[in-house]
């Protein structure tokens, strides 16, 4: 079993994050501390002219749960039998494209209508946009910046890694084991089944926005959106990260390679529950 980390607290997840980092690469002379604190200031309009997150669902915690998820996921690869171990400068890639993933939902400064959900069909673009304007202020060579770029893709359920011109195939397995943190992370959750209602009000923003056509989710309800959660798992995330994500959820397995795995028991957990939603 993981140990509990409070995944509302950015300083407990830093804190778990640096523990884990220094048992995979030793000192990281201040890498992953420089790393929080610019998602820190990124959520709160501190960077390229945004505003500060206010999104219900793609929240704080959203990103947390994902780093969270892929510090652990990393420890795992380092020790598979099956792979190379992955080289601490591509770690650290990974580490800075989950922690910014969700900066495209980041609201221009002084927009004040609505909420960051209207940029749901594009927000993957826009993430990899405000990472490239960060650049250098990121430590980033434009090289790097866009590799985190091409990770950051790789959270879009639409796209497939294989496609995305990653330099390296380690680079490209980071970027897979950033799309499964991505998901794994919060369906993970102890509440994912209540976090729902946060998601089905941006869905509703983004489609009020954008259109049924500009991407969105066809839910009456939320009710609705929580029956179909459990199908949705079995026809879209589970192939997904059997086959685009190169079966990265195997890192989870505590111990490697054959133990059990403690995020798709929790996500199992979680679907039962929704399973019992009434119709």
């Amino acid at each position: 079993m993981y140990p509990h980390v409070d995944t509302r607290s950015t300083a407990a997840v830093e804190a778990e994050v640096t523990t884990r980092w220094h048992a995979m690469f030793g000192p990281d002379e201040g890498f992953v501390r420089r790393g929080f604190a610019l998602f820190h200031d990124s959520f709160d309009g501190l960077r390229l002219g945004r505003e500060p997150l206010d999104l219900p669902y793609h929240d704080r915690e959203h990103t947390l749960q994902g780093t969270l998820c892929l510090a652990r996921l990393l420890q795992g690869w380092r020790g598979a039998p099956d792979v190379p171990a992955p080289d601490e400068p591509t770690a650290r890639l990974a580490l800075l494209a989950i922690l910014l993933h969700d900066t495209g939902y980041l609201k221009p400064a002084g927009d004040r209508a609505g909420t960051g959900a209207k940029y749901m069909p594009n927000h993957e673009a826009r993430s990899v946009a405000f990472v490239e304007g960060l650049g250098a202020r990121a430590g980033l060579t434009p090289e790097d910046a866009a590799a985190v770029g091409r990770m950051i893709w790789c959270t879009s359920l639409g796209l497939k890694p294989d496609k995305l011109g990653f330099r390296t195939e380690t680079e490209r397995l980071a970027g897979c084991a950033v799309g499964t943190a991505d998901l794994l992370g919060q369906m993970a959750a102890e509440d994912y089944p209540e976090r729902l209602d946060g998601l089905f009000a941006e869905f509703e923003e983004s489609i009020r926005h954008n259109g049924w056509s500009a991407g969105g989710a066809p839910f009456a309800s939320v009710e609705e959106l929580r029956r179909s959660t459990p199908a949705f798992w079995e026809q879209v995330i589970w192939p997904r990260l059997q086959g685009p994500l190169l079966r990265c959820h195997r890192f989870l397995n505590d111990p490697q390679p054959d133990g059990p795995n403690e995020y798709l028991d929790r996500i199992h957990a979680n679907l039962a529950r929704l399973d019992a939603v009434p119709a």
